[in-house]
C-alpha cells in the first residue's frame, strides 16, 4: 500500500461546496474521504460527486435491529448513482445477528464495499464507560471482544483507536482492515473533543491500515501541505518499524 493510500480525510462539519473544493485539491494525494454529516444533508449525490476525486468511506455507524440495518446496507450498495461507497460502518455493539444481516446483503452484489465494525468511540474514556454504560472493564478488553465478534459475524475490518489497534489485530484474522480515527499529527496542537488520540507514527507502529484525519487537514490554510507533512510522518514511521 502506498503511503498516501493510508490517509482518509474526514469531511465532518463541512458544507458541500467546501468539501468538493477540498476533494479537488487533494485528488491523488490521499485514499479518499470520510462522509457522515454531508450524507445526511445532501444524500447520495454528494457521494457521487466526491467519488470523482477519491474513494468513499461512509461512516454512518448503522446500529439498529437486524432487519433495519439490512435495509440500510441494501440502500448503500444500490444507490441511484451506482455503488460509490468503498467502505462503510456498522456499530459492533449492535451484536452478531445485526452484523450477519448486513453481511447477507453484501453477498448479493459484486465487489461489495468493506464493512467495518465500530468498537468504542475515541471520544469515550474509561470513566464515561463506567459511569454511563456500566462497563466495569478495561477499554482494551472491550475493544478486543467487539473486534473479535464483529469480524466473526461478517465485518471485514474494524474501527478503533490506535491505542487498541495492535490488541485488536491479535484476536482477529491477519487480513482484517483496521481504521483508526482520533489521529492527531505531530504539528497539531488541539485535541478537540476526542480523548483517546494518537499520532500517525503511533498508529502505524500499532498496525493501523488507514488513518482518519480531519481538522488537521480540513482547517489548515494549506490542506495539501498538511497532507504532505502527514505523509512524511507516516513514511518515517514505516521506516522505523521495518528497522
Amino acid at each position: 500500500m502506498e503511503i498516501k493510500e493510508r490517509i482518509i480525510v474526514a469531511l465532518d462539519g463541512l458544507n458541500n461546496i467546501t468539501a468538493l473544493n477540498l476533494a479537488v485539491n487533494l485528488e491523488g494525494k490521499v485514499w479518499g474521504f470520510k462522509v457522515n454529516s454531508l450524507f445526511t444533508s445532501w444524500g447520495p449525490e454528494i457521494l457521487a460527486r466526491l467519488k470523482e476525486f477519491g474513494n468513499i468511506f461512509l461512516d454512518m455507524k448503522f446500529f439498529d435491529i437486524p432487519d433495519t440495518v439490512r435495509r440500510h446496507v441494501k440502500e448503500v450498495v444500490n444507490f441511484k448513482h451506482g455503488s460509490v461507497v468503498d467502505m462503510f460502518t456498522v456499530h459492533a455493539l449492535g451484536g452478531s445477528e445485526m452484523i450477519k444481516a448486513a453481511a447477507e446483503e453484501l453477498l448479493k452484489v459484486k465487489n461489495p464495499p468493506i464493512m467495518l465494525g465500530v468498537t468504542i468511540l475515541t471520544s469515550l474514556d474509561k470513566k464515561t464507560l463506567l459511569n454511563e454504560w456500566g462497563f466495569d472493564r478495561p477499554i482494551e478488553d472491550i475493544v478486543m471482544d467487539l473486534a473479535y465478534f464483529a469480524t466473526e459475524a461478517g465485518c471485514q475490518g474494524i474501527v478503533c483507536s490506535a491505542l487498541e489497534a495492535s490488541l485488536a489485530r491479535e484476536v482477529c484474522e491477519e487480513d482484517i482492515v483496521i481504521v483508526t480515527p482520533g489521529i492527531k499529527p505531530a504539528f497539531t496542537v488541539k485535541n478537540y473533543d476526542q480523548k483517546r488520540v494518537a499520532t500517525p507514527t503511533q498508529a502505524i507502529k500499532a498496525g493501523a491500515d488507514y488513518l482518519v484525519i480531519g481538522r488537521a487537514i480540513t482547517q489548515s490554510p494549506n490542506p495539501a501541505e498538511a497532507v504532505e507533512k502527514i505523509t512524511q510522518e507516516i513514511e518515517e514511521a514505516q521506516k522505523s518499524t521495518k528497522d
